[in-house]
């Protein structure tokens, strides 16, 4: 009988690693695939468009979709970054600009914030703020 009381006791460990692995692979997934989340790379020398993501909001999704629409038009301007709320990084820059999920912020290349926005814009509104921003860009 003490075999079976050890056996359910190994057959419950495992299952709740299971379950933790399930859940650590599920968050992984969430984050938008393609996207840099070096926020680092702000001032580079390279201008930067980053969107604020937050994995618990649809909106959030759909907004990355969006932004791959026009994706290569973009980044012929822009370096994309993705700011992910559960990240201290992230956290840290949201609270610096004031900023809450599913917002932009458009860095020029030396760091400097050069607009900011809520976010759900479609494709071609993102190519046409990015356009008007042009010469602060370069």
């Amino acid at each position: 009988m003490p075999q079976s009381g050890g056996r359910k006791t190994l057959i419950i460990a495992l299952s709740s690693l299971l379950v933790l692995v399930a859940l650590g692979y599920a968050l992984w997934l969430a984050i938008p695939k393609g996207f840099d989340a070096d926020l680092s790379k702000i001032g580079n020398g390279q201008p930067a468009l980053v969107f604020v993501y937050d994995r618990d909001l649809v909106a959030s999704s759909r907004q990355t979709e969006e932004m791959n629409r026009e994706r290569a038009a973009l980044e012929a301007q822009v370096q994309l970054l993705i700011a992910d709320t559960g990240h201290p990084d992230a956290r840290a820059l949201m609270s610096r600009y004031h900023v809450g999920p599913i917002t932009f912020l458009l860095f020029d290349g030396q760091g400097a914030l050069i607009n900011s926005w809520p976010g759900l814009s479609t494709a071609e509104e993102l190519r046409a703020l990015m356009d008007q921003a042009g010469p602060a860009l370069r």
